[in-house]
Parts: C-alpha cells; structure tokens; sequence
C-alpha cells in the first residue's frame, strides 16, 4: 500500500522535481487503488460511513477539486456518492450541473455548487458562508440548522392531467468547516422534470418567539404555542436549471393485484443511474414492496414502509375526479450509489414484473 501511495504522491506533485501529469490519467489510477484496497471497497457499502483510504485522502488533500471538476462534479458530492468510477460518472455526465449561483443577507452568503438530477428527483448542493468571525463546529452546525427552512421551488412537467405535484425531500449536512457548512437538498416529486427550467433555493434561519406574552402562554397540543419570524437572514437563490434525463420509462397500463383486496393499475415505472420510480392509479398503495433483481442473480427489496427516511420514498394524492378514496401513489427508492440501469434485469411490484432488457 505505501509503495502505491508514493507513486500517487509523485502523480499530485507532491515533489518539486516532478513534472505534473494529466489529471484523468490521476484520476484512472486513483480509482484503480481505492479498488484494490479492501477497506475502500467497504465504505462503497455504507451510506453514512466515511472514507478513510490514505489514497482517497491524499487526493483531496492535494486537489480533488480539480478531479471532480474535470467531470462537472463537486468533492464533496462525489464523496457522498461514495467516490463513482469513471464509468460510473459518465452515466450521469448530462444529469450534472454547475450553476456557481449565489446569494447574500446580512453578511451570510449561499453558494449553489451542483445539481443532479433524473426525471422525478434533483439534489441541490450548495455551502452556507457565515460572516466573518463566526464559526460553529459540526455539533453547533447540526443545531443551527434545525432553525432554518430550505426548500426547492421548481415548475414540473405533469405526467397526466389526475397527477398532482406532490413531493418528498431529504437532506443532510456533509461537512462543516469554521464558517463553511456544506450541505444538500434532495427533492422527489410525481410530476416529470422539464430538462431546461428555472429553479430557486431558499435557504432562511428562523427565530421562534411565543404567540402571546410570557405571562399567557397558552397550551396547543401539548407545547407552547410559537411563530417562526426571520433570523440571521433569509436567502433565495434563482438559476437556469439544466440536465438530460439519463433514464428509461416503460409504460405498463396494466391492472396490479397486491393482495387481492386492492383496485390499481401500474402506469409506470421510470429507471435511473440515480432512482427508481413507480407510479400507480388506484387505491393508496405507497407502503408496497418493490423487487429488484439483477442480472447477477442479486436483488433487494425496498418499501415506504420499512425503508423510510433512509432510501425509500411513498406518496398518494386522492385527487382523481369524482372519486375521494382513489388518487395516485408514487413509490420511489434513491440509489446509494451511481447504478448502472443495464444491470438490472426486472422490478416487480405485486403481480407485475416489468423486464428492463
């Protein structure tokens, strides 16, 4: 592993004598010895666990910056997609955007770094800069944050006139640096993402202060009452968002039995090197269990019901006319790590398998 690790250090010209060398020439080989290193082949597997290769380490260390950007995608959103191989990255190299937008209040800056994105989902990563002389460790970060309210404002092609636009998000911080907190928004709608659009990001800290006196403060479901008013400041970031969707829609218009007991029809089921979606008419069946098998024989299984705030996502809007209790679920499921679509060979939901080749 040294030998390994001084040869990559001559590649980053870490010595002067050195001449520099082409960064995707680094890049293949930098790949090459994460892959042959067995602890870098366990941090592949866990969502939340983080690299410690002295390879993957060194190459941020003396510039990985440059690395990702020779692919469009920022250090930090490579590490959370667990460091995809060059293969892997040209998967996606349409769905990845670089909008370098900002925005500014009270000395608090948003710089939105990366977009990535599939028909029915986008993540947003972005940094938040606090003013000179404020810091907060990785703690102090994860409290502040619990105060502010961030969301995505985007218009949404429709897959049909009964689909409303419900969405589902997640996000997490991924480092904290001083004043730097560096973090992403995930957004999963029903609706289609057009490929050319406007998109705005608010990010807003908030300062909470009872609805009435000190004296009277009332009650309401077991907590005092209290209204969000700004705080430290309130930020909108608009940019032109850009992306070609880089998956496969298979149009099923077939009735789905689940347990005998259910009236649906699977519509849909759209596939990316970033999610699976699933979208049904019919009774709310959004805690269904969805079956992936790969051509290698592997499957796994997800469910709204199991998986959620993890990996899996279910939502169902009663919005079809005339009728109350039946609407349209959407059952989606994000990858953990860059998935190459040809791999897989079915999803099955109920009594319907849909065959990907």
């Amino acid at each position: 592993m040294n030998q390994r690790l001084d040869r990559l250090k001559k590649e980053l010209c870490f010595e002067k004598d050195v001449k520099v060398a082409n960064i995707e020439e680094i890049t293949k080989k930098v790949y090459f010895l994460i892959r042959q290193d067995k602890c870098a082949k366990n941090v592949r597997t866990k969502r939340y666990f983080r690299p410690v290769l002295a390879a993957a380490v060194l190459l941020c260390a003396a510039g990985i910056s440059a690395v990702a950007a020779s692919f469009g995608w920022h250090e930090k959103l490579l590490e959370y997609f667990h460091y995809p191989t060059e293969e892997q990255l040209k998967m996606v190299e349409n769905a990845v955007d670089t909008p370098m937008a900002t925005g500014s209040d009270n000395g608090y800056t948003v710089n939105v770094l990366n977009t990535l994105a599939d028909r029915h989902g986008i993540y947003v990563l972005y940094e938040l800069l606090l003013p000179a002389g404020k810091e907060l460790d990785p703690q102090e970060a994860q409290e502040y944050v619990k105060d502010m309210t961030r969301g995505i404002s985007i218009s949404f092609g429709i897959i049909d006139e009964n689909n409303m636009l419900v969405g589902v998000g997640r996000r997490e911080i991924l480092n904290t640096e001083k004043n730097k907190i560096t973090m992403f928004e995930y957004m999963g709608t029903g609706g289609n993402l057009y490929e050319n659009q406007p998109i705005t990001l608010t990010v807003a800290h908030n300062r909470f202060v009872s609805m009435t006196d000190s004296s009277s403060d009332e009650m309401i479901g077991g907590t005092y009452a209290q209204k969000a008013e700004k705080g430290d400041f309130a930020i909108s970031v608009r940019w032109d968002f850009a992306y070609r969707d880089t998956g496969k829609s298979f149009v099923v218009d077939k009735k789905l039995d689940l347990n005998g007991s259910n009236d649906n029809i699977l519509k849909t089921v759209d596939v990316s090197p970033i999610s699976v979606w699933i979208t049904a008419e019919g009774d709310d069946i959004q805690n269904a269990t969805v079956d992936i098998q790969f051509k290698d024989g592997t499957r796994c299984s997800y469910s709204n019901k199991t998986d959620r705030n993890r990996n899996a996502f279910g939502m169902f809007a009663n919005n079809l006319t005339g009728n109350t209790r039946q609407g349209i679920t959407n059952i989606g499921y994000v990858f953990n790590e860059i998935m190459d679509v040809d791999t897989i060979y079915s999803i099955t939901i109920g009594d319907q398998t849909v065959m990907l080749q």
